[in-house]
């Protein structure tokens, strides 16, 4: 996106990504709610973060966006709601959301928004 803090965080999103991928059936419910507590924490300062920018630069399509981020929350809170009837479609819809709807709709098509916005603005390269 180009704020190297936030870049960060989407390395992390890859990483947790990358470890939904590792997890199999066998895996424990705890391991699985452990997931899904990291992945609440990560988006809450992932989109405190992303929010911090949009304050500092006035971005207009904020209320927008923090929707969005509003909606990701609210989806990862319904896995915890599941996460005590631990099965594989449970960690395929995980893996699905965070890769289509996380990954592949939010991050490239409303972070880039705001991205294309910031290097219009000279905010960022």
């Amino acid at each position: 996106m180009g704020i190297e803090e936030i870049d960060e965080q989407h390395k992390e999103l890859i990483g947790i990504i990358n470890k939904v991928h590792s997890y199999y059936p066998g895996n424990k419910i705890a391991e699985i709610e452990s997931l899904i507590d990291r992945l609440t924490e990560f988006a809450r300062i992932h989109f405190s973060t992303e929010e911090k920018y949009f304050e500092k630069w006035n971005y207009p399509y904020a209320d927008e966006h923090m929707v969005e981020h509003e909606k990701i929350l609210l989806k990862i809170l319904q896995f915890k709601a599941k996460s005590e009837k631990y099965s594989k479609e449970l960690l395929n819809e995980i893996l699905k959301f965070l890769k289509d709807e996380w990954f592949e709709n939010h991050l490239k098509k409303h972070d880039r928004k705001y991205s294309n916005y910031f290097k219009l603005h000279g905010f960022i390269k």
